[in-house]
């Protein structure tokens, strides 16, 4: 028995909601206080969601949850990502991948070194869980040259591009002793 701290009844451990943070293991308010203030409040799941997404913004972000990206704000902060990290592969030496971005000679336009501008070109052809593409391998990051492709066909490209394989599913080993492995999404 646990008395709720809403009625102020005493009532059976069941009438309550799970809280493994609490010492006891149960929520304080019974699950009937709980939804009679949920109607009282006209609080939904969705706005749940969307409290705690703005509590916990970066860590959604950082792990790509696509169902957050629902509005303008959101979309441009995951652009600034996208052309944050262009940048910095292309102009600091301290980056892991710049060996393979500003180290083969890969730039970004003087016009993208603005983040307006780069949202300008390429934020109406954005959409959720895209990445950015250089159209030309070895060319530089401009408006001519980028494209948003999902993350398989990014890969799927810079796999061809770097081994040349012929769309056989399962594993394939190139020249350099790495292995690529291919699924029936990449054909």
């Amino acid at each position: 028995m646990k008395r709720c701290t809403k009625c102020n009844i005493p009532k059976p451990c069941s009438a309550f909601y799970k809280d493994k943070q609490k010492s006891d293991g149960l929520r304080s308010q019974c699950i009937e206080c709980r939804k009679k203030y949920n109607e009282d409040n006209k609080i939904t799941l969705n706005e749940y969601a969307r409290q705690d997404y703005r509590k916990n913004k970066k860590a959604y972000i950082k792990r790509g949850t696509a169902f957050h990206y629902n509005n303008k704000q959101d979309i441009k902060y995951r652009l600034r990502q996208i052309w944050h990290g262009m940048l910095r592969r292309c102009d600091n030496p301290k980056c892991k991948s710049y060996k393979y971005y500003g180290g083969r000679g890969v730039n970004v336009c003087a016009r993208w070194h603005n983040f307006e501008n780069f949202y300008e070109d390429m934020s109406s052809t954005y959409q959720i869980d895209l990445t950015i593409d250089r159209i030309d391998n070895n060319g530089n990051y401009c408006s001519e040259n980028c494209q948003w492709l999902t993350r398989s066909e990014n890969n799927w490209k810079g796999n061809k591009i770097m081994g040349g394989h012929d769309k056989i599913p399962g594993d394939t080993r190139l020249e350099d002793g790495r292995i690529l492995t291919i699924t029936k999404e990449d054909e």
